[in-house]
Formats: C-alpha cells, structure tokens, sequence
C-alpha cells in the first residue's frame, strides 16, 4: 500500500510512506470462527483473539442471536453496523455507567499474538476501525481509545489495564459520527520484540472524556464496534520542499509519537519534547524525531515568499480578428486565488461581469471602457484595482 500525506494549506509537502502487503494481525477482520453462533455475551467465538482481563468481550456474525449478537442487525441491546471487512466484528466496552458508578470503571478490551514479533528500530503503519454502537444500552463516546502493543501476553484481572498505547485517537477530533467506521492510526518504530496487540480505553475514570452522542433516556455504555485491525512494515521516504506565504508560518506535526524531536536549521540546533513545531523562517530543517532509542530523519526545505497580489492590465486592445491583442486580459496576474471583473461602458452601465479574468469585447463598440476588479490573495488580503480601455478595432 501506498500511503501520502500533505501537510497544511499555504505550503504543501509531502510524506510517502510505503507499506508492505504483509499484515502481521492475524483474522483481521475476525471472519474465522471457531464454534457455535453467539448467543449471549462474552461469547468471543473467533480464532486468535481474546479478552486479556476476563471480561465479557462479544462477537458479532451474521448467525448470531438474531437482533442481539448478529450482523448488521443487533439493536436489540448494541446497535445496527455493517462490517467494515467482511460480515463479523467484535464489541466491547469503552466506559459503561449501565449498572451505577460503582461499576463505572469495568473495561473491554481485545488482545491478539502478531504472527512475528515487531522488528527493532524497524518502522510500522498500524491502524484499526472502530464505530460507536447506537442501541437502547449505549450513550456515550470517548476520546480515549487507543492499541497498545506488548513483549509479553497480556493477562490480568483488573477492570481497567493502565498502560500508555503507542496508537491513539487524536482527542482534538472531537465526537465521532455515528454509524460511521473510524480509523485509528499511526506510525511506531519498534523497540524490538512486542507480539502482541490490545485495544481499548487505557484511562482511568476520571481521565476518560466522554461525549453523549446517542439520544436515549438510558445512562449506558459507551460501547464500540472493531473491526480491520492492520500492523505492517512500512518505508518513509520524504520530499519535503515547500513554499510558503512570509506571513504565515507552518505547524510540523510529527509522524510518530516522539520521545523528542532534535531540529537543525541555518546553524542552530534544538530539542524538543512535544510532537509539533513551527516553521517560521526560509532555510534547511533537519529533523529526526526519536522513539525507543531509534529515529526517523526528515529534510524538510522551507521557503517563505512574498504572496501580495498584483494586477497589471492593458489600456488598448484591437478585437480585430487578427488573434493579436483581441482580449482584455492581465499583463501581471500573480498570487490571486479569487477574482472578480466589471466592466462598464462611459455612462456606468455594466456590460460584463465575470469570475474570469478576461473579457473578450466582440458585442461592444468601439470607446473608453471602465472596469474594476476585486480580489484575494494568497494572503487572504482583499484588494481593489481600477482603471480604463480603449477598445479599437
């Protein structure tokens, strides 16, 4: 797979990252089953995964317990979902007040062994997709669901498994849309031997966002639907030449989530411990963003230039057929995204109007015609220009 991403409006650069075709996740679309049809919850009837804290993790498949444990249909207690691969996914809880906040904390999760442990300092695009269930028990959405990968098998009696995963949704995006399927993404250089996967919510009670984004009367869970679980290795080339506007600066957003980042520009040198930067000035950014004591370079030139808006027009053109001068259009036309032409005859009357900048006169006689035009440029800056033309054939 082929993966591209631009970074930011007034410049543009970008990152391919190649990934190989190798999905480490074994049933990653939980489409092999293992036994009788769900019936009841907690019956996680599909090969390789299972609940690593003994809680009642469900599997949905298009035999289950028609309206409570089959596909699409399951609204009896969870929701309607199509698969995002396939027929089947599997449920779990997120954050569930269904029984009084006593029990606020009990968590789901869904753990799997990778079929090779990760490679150190070796580069992974990881993803999964969730969708937030919209059944007569379910509520809310979190903002804290993530995948944390592990050296050793995960197994534990605790209602909620705190760890810091190394793939997490970005709490900035806001409530997700229901009915939707979602990806969760990222990119992790390996420490060298995780083989194993968890997901779900890793945060404790009071650190768990929620959102109330289904309209029942009902204080239930926050329930999710996962399916098309990915870890494959992948390649980062970068060809980051971009040119922005001189009165705008960039925001670098790293691509994993660093440990640090070290900066080398025009003879300086600076580190820092968040995961964004800006670039404010022209010159040679080498990056290289450390995690687990590898790193990934980056060469990122920026170039700040000068986005005002300029218009030239002619004062004469000759619309005699001879392809020569026939049109009224720019001499100069630099930096302008928005455009807009009037052209008026001697007493005021508009005889054209148009988005486009050019104006061919054929219907009009000849004279002195008056025009103005609006604009905006690549700094966002509206202008005004006027003046006049002789139209002479």
């Amino acid at each position: 797979m082929l993966f591209r991403l631009i970074l930011f409006c007034s410049m543009c650069f970008t990152y391919t990252f190649v990934s190989s075709a190798q999905n480490l996740v074994p049933n990653y679309s939980f489409e092999n089953n293992t036994g009788p049809c769900p019936v009841m919850q907690g019956q996680l009837f599909t090969t390789d995964w299972y609940s690593p804290n003994g809680q009642t993790t469900d599997f949905f498949t298009p035999c289950g317990l028609a309206g409570w444990y089959s596909t699409p249909d399951n609204s009896q207690n969870f929701g309607f979902q199509y698969a995002a691969t396939g027929t089947n996914y599997v449920g779990i809880r997120a954050w569930d007040n269904s029984w009084g906040s006593s029990n606020s904390v009990i968590r789901e999760y869904i753990s799997v062994k990778l079929a090779e442990p990760l490679k150190a300092c070796q580069l992974y695009y990881i993803y999964f997709k969730v969708s937030v269930a919209n059944g007569p028990k379910t509520k809310w959405a979190v903002s804290n669901l993530g995948l944390s990968l592990s050296k050793d098998k995960v197994m534990t009696t605790a209602a909620v498994i705190q760890v810091s995963p190394q793939i997490f949704r970005d709490k900035a995006k806001g409530p997700p849309v229901l009915g939707q399927w979602e990806t969760i993404s990222g990119y992790y250089l390996a420490v060298g031997g995780e083989e194993y996967i968890t997901i779900g919510n890793f945060e404790t009670y009071d650190r768990t966002i929620k959102w109330d984004v289904v309209p029942q009367l009902y204080d239930g869970a926050a329930y999710y639907y996962i399916d098309d679980v990915s870890v494959t290795e992948s390649v980062v080339t970068t060809s980051l030449d971009s040119t922005f506007c001189d009165n705008r600066n960039v925001v670098y957003k790293a691509r994993l989530n660093p440990d640090s980042i070290r900066i080398q520009v025009n003879g300086e040198t600076t580190v820092i411990d968040t995961n964004f930067f800006v670039i404010d000035q022209t010159g040679a950014y080498q990056i290289e963003e450390f995690q687990n004591n590898c790193s990934l370079q980056v060469t990122y030139n920026a170039t700040k230039v000068n986005c005002d808006g300029r218009v030239q027009m002619p004062t004469l053109i000759t619309p005699n057929g001879d392809l020569m001068n026939d049109q009224f259009e720019p001499l100069v036309f630099e930096n302008i995204i928005q455009v807009t032409l009037n052209i008026y005859n001697r007493w005021g009357g508009l005889v054209y109007t148009s988005t486009n900048i050019k104006w061919n006169p054929s219907e009009v006689s000849d004279g002195i015609y008056y025009y103005d035009i609006t604009y905006t440029d690549k700094k966002n800056v509206k202008g005004k220009y006027k003046g006049w033309v002789s139209v002479i054939r």
